[in-house]
């Protein structure tokens, strides 16, 4: 599992901090994004 950290800008010009997280298959070597939250302590 991975967490990334970035930054998403909106068509209204606003930019929100996220973490992303995606996993990646054992089986298969297919990396998937699982969901996409806001970052609270980017203190924005």
């Amino acid at each position: 599992m991975y967490h990334i950290k970035g930054q998403v800008k909106g068509p209204n010009g606003k930019v929100l901090d996220v973490i992303t997280v995606w996993i990646k298959l054992r089986a298969t070597g297919e990396t998937r994004f699982v969901t996409l939250v806001p970052d609270r302590e980017a203190g924005r």
